[in-house]
């Protein structure tokens, strides 16, 4: 890992150790004395299930093309967990990696692995937006969200009419770099040629992977993992003692991942504590014990599978002579 990235990982870490300064470690710690260790082990092994959900995606969309089995794709995708959760940039530097590997691992092409991801990213992010705009604009009308929020929102929407286009649409012809007389402007556009068309090969290929049936399924898996995100912010607000309903629970959910896709920290440490302690306050929590459960969650859905990633990761790694 580089050296930026470990960088801000750390900073993410002081910020978040910042924020438990700020909000109360002797309250907090009072908070999680409510934990019942049954069912963090249940909302762990819940997230487990979670993260096999995703894992089977991909070996869905792979096994269109190419036979691989589910035990080799499930550590490539823990690996590529890894990555995505200790680096700033998210899902970038993760999904470089899972297309490496399933590159060592398979007879696909770069661009084939390429059309592969952008199609479980669309079937993935779908579901999440219908959900965020779902809950949002109800929110907005009766509460009232910080600017960023919707700005976030925007963004995450130009991504998926992105993606819409990338699987959908039909490459244009790039120009012919020969016809320029200029050495350095022939050169910089034969790399945007070569770019381009490497988009139209990925585009090409992820048009041929899935029919309407296969993404009805794959997106009725990602509405499910994404329905039981805030299913677990619910248990969890529960155990601690604070009766709140399952659409504040899903508000404060999807409102702090929204935040926590933006790539200032690795994984959003710090900024998804701090949306979902904010987000509670709104429903009648204190930040305080927002930010009790926000901790609690985050255990459960960063600190645990960044754990089994990470061991997952150096197994595989080591096995396959890569570190």
């Amino acid at each position: 890992m580089a050296k930026k990235p470990i960088y801000l990982w750390i900073a993410g870490i002081v910020f978040l150790t910042g924020l438990m300064i700020y909000f109360g470690f002797d309250q907090i710690m009072i908070v999680f004395r409510e934990a019942n260790l049954l069912v963090i082990v249940g909302l762990c092994a819940l997230q487990v299930w979670t993260l096999f959900s995703n894992a089977y995606q991909y070996h869905y969309i792979i096994n269109k093309q190419h036979d691989l089995p589910f035990s080799k794709t499930f550590p490539i995708f823990l690996s590529g967990d890894f990555v995505e959760s200790v680096t700033p940039a998210e899902k970038i530097g993760g999904e470089a990696t899972k297309v490496y590997l399933f590159r060592k691992n398979t007879s696909l092409s770069y661009q084939q692995l390429t059309g592969i991801l952008f199609t479980q990213k669309f079937v993935s992010l779908l579901p999440f937006v219908l959900l965020v705009a779902a809950v949002i604009p109800f929110t907005a009308l009766r509460y009232g969200l910080p600017i960023f929020v919707y700005l976030s929102f925007f963004a995450l929407i130009a991504l998926l009419i992105f993606l819409i286009w990338f699987m959908s649409s039909k490459f244009p012809e790039a120009g012919n770099p020969k016809s320029f007389t200029d050495d350095n402007k022939s050169g910089i556009l034969k790399f945007v040629q070569k770019f381009w068309n490497f988009l139209k090969e990925s585009s090409f290929h992820a048009r041929k992977l899935t029919n309407r049936k296969d993404k009805v399924i794959l997106i009725i898996i990602s509405l499910a993992v994404w329905i039981i995100y805030p299913t677990k912010i619910w248990i969890i607000s529960a155990m601690l003692g604070f009766e709140i309903g399952f659409f504040a629970a899903a508000v404060s959910t999807y409102v702090a991942y929204l935040i926590s896709m933006i790539p200032l920290t690795p994984g959003g440490l710090g900024s998804f504590e701090a949306t979902m302690a904010i987000t509670f306050s709104i429903f009648g929590l204190t930040a305080g014990e927002g930010f009790s459960i926000a901790i609690m969650s985050r255990f459960i859905t960063y600190w645990f599978p960044l754990a089994l990633s990470a061991g997952v990761a150096t197994f595989y790694l080591k096995s396959i002579k890569l570190i």
